[in-house]
């Protein structure tokens, strides 16, 4: 099976012999709540479990799965069929080895609750065991990018016993195969996790999320601290070694610090305007058309994210940085013509009805796009009524088509195209389109990346044509360490092996 190359981000390259250190201290930014990477999506859970799980695939430094648990690959010419070798001497944090027996588990786990696995299990007629260290997974039609899917958070492998006993709940034991072992939560104070000095590394170079891995630190703790500011006043005292998600507005003061490295993780996220397609006046494809030559996204980045340096204006569905990065559509992306909108609007007999927009302060820079995109709307004609909430009840009320119409949110932007929640019909938001679901299967058939690169550029084209949302930018994210922190890849997630301190 081909597995295509998935990005320009450059291996990290040690300038000094890595060594052994007590302590690392992480200022986290939120309580994770579960720290099951199987049970939940957060990016607060997945960026701390890690470093403690595994998959049998691994994102490599340019987002390309590679085998991690996996020792071997091989599908069958009609890519119905593929059976996975396990490497063998693999030990789990309770000194248990790995075997089929608990990939088996594992997987079965994943494809009854992942959010990636059950998409992944329609797909899929039977995952057996062949023996002690081979599994085969047989499917219902060609399935070329699983082990895309496998390289997913929620892919992770735990012991049978674990699996079995957690079922459809978050996991009480964790338990994996990573260079950390977990050890304890606190919540809302801190995780701990230490060396696991059994952990069976790979042999091959170190590639991102993949390949050989060491932890040099004997612990690490993810303090957890809320407040941005408290972040950054610790990384410059020294009270924390790594301090994750800082404010835009303080990389002025902490890049003059030159006790200090900053991290500006690129690719991270891309935003988008959801449109109610189920219920409400964005039902009709004019209106929103007339949306999209509305907005006016320059000034709405600036004023959310404040510099050219923390966003891009990109019309990708998936980041430059990747394979599958494609430009179709991009006439119909950041093309304001306020005239062609009034015509819409017009056309589609909008009668100044309120656009309910729903949004919180929460995530600052979706609240600073919702306000500079209400001006633009009121200044085209349109009524907006802004209402602003707590996260947990956007979530709870987007999922009812009687109470919104718009609301924004993002999407990994390193993530492959076919993968993006939007274009499952029962997401908030509602896209349903024949044409889209015919995409769809045929690229999570393809096995050719050329050939699967054409339809993911057809599939983009259909977002913008359909209009299925309104991509307001892409952002990034900025990290700050103690300029004695060595050997960290700014990746997606914020792992700490092959890191030490200096």
């Amino acid at each position: 099976a081909t597995l295509g190359d998935v990005g320009i981000l450059p291996r990290v390259v040690h300038a000094a012999a890595p060594t052994r250190t007590p302590l690392l201290k992480v200022g986290f930014w939120s309580e994770p709540g579960v720290l099951d990477p199987v049970f939940t999506t957060r990016y607060q859970t997945l960026d701390v479990v890690c470093n403690f799980f595994e998959g049998l695939f691994a994102d490599g430094a340019k987002y390309s799965p590679q085998p991690m648990l996996a020792a071997s690959y091989e599908a069958s010419k009609d890519g119905k069929l593929v059976t996975i070798g396990l490497r063998k001497g693999v030990t789990f944090h309770n000194g248990k080895e790995m075997t089929s027996a608990d990939v088996l588990a594992s997987l079965k786990r994943w494809a009854a609750i992942g959010a990636n696995g059950t998409i992944a299990a329609k797909r899929i007629d039977e995952i057996k065991a062949r023996d002690k260290h081979t599994i085969t997974v047989a499917f219902n039609k060609a399935t070329g990018l699983f082990p895309t899917y496998l390289a997913l958070p929620d892919a992770s492998i735990m012991p049978e016993e674990v699996a079995n006993a957690a079922g459809k709940q978050a996991m009480k034991d964790m338990i994996g195969t990573g260079p950390f072992k977990f050890v304890e939560h606190l919540p809302d104070r801190h995780i701990k996790g230490v060396r696991f000095e059994n952990y069976a590394a790979r042999s091959d170079e170190p590639d991102g999320m993949a390949g050989k891995k060491t932890a040099w630190f004997d612990e690490g703790r993810w303090l957890i601290t809320h407040e941005a500011a408290v972040r950054a006043d610790g990384l410059a005292t020294g009270e924390y070694d790594f301090a994750g998600i800082l404010s835009w507005s303080s990389y002025p003061r902490l890049k003059a610090d030159p006790n200090l490295a900053l991290h500006l993780t690129k690719p991270y996220e891309w935003l988008a305007i959801h449109l109610n397609k189920k219920q409400g006046i964005f039902t009709n494809l004019k209106m929103r058309k007339a949306i999209q030559k509305i907005v006016n996204l320059e000034p709405a980045n600036r004023a959310a994210f404040q510099s050219p340096e923390f966003y891009r204006l990109d019309p990708g569905i998936t980041s430059r940085e990747t394979a599958m990065y494609s430009e179709a559509g991009k006439e119909l992306f950041n093309r304001p013509n306020p005239d062609e909108a009034k015509a819409l609007l017009k056309e589609a007999g909008y009668k100044g009805e309120p656009v309910v927009w729903m949004t919180n302060k929460e995530s600052q820079a979706n609240y600073d796009l919702a306000l500079t995109f209400k001006g633009q709307l009121e200044a085209a004609g349109m009524t907006v009524d802004l209402q602003v909430m707590d996260t947990p009840t956007l979530r709870s009320r987007r999922e009812k088509p009687e109470l919104w119409n718009a609301f924004i949110t993002g999407h990994p932007a390193q993530q492959h195209p076919v993968m993006h929640v939007f274009l499952n019909e029962r997401w908030p938001g509602w896209w349903v389109n024949e044409r889209k679901d015919k995409l769809v299967d045929a690229i999570l058939s393809e096995g050719d990346p050329k050939k699967a690169y054409a339809l993911v550029e057809e599939l983009q084209r259909l977002v913008y044509d359909d209009v299925a949302l309104v991509k307001t930018g892409e952002y990034f994210i900025l990290h700050g360490a103690r300029k004695g922190l060595k050997g960290y890849a700014s990746m997606l997630r914020p792992f700490f092996y092959n890191v030490w301190m200096e």
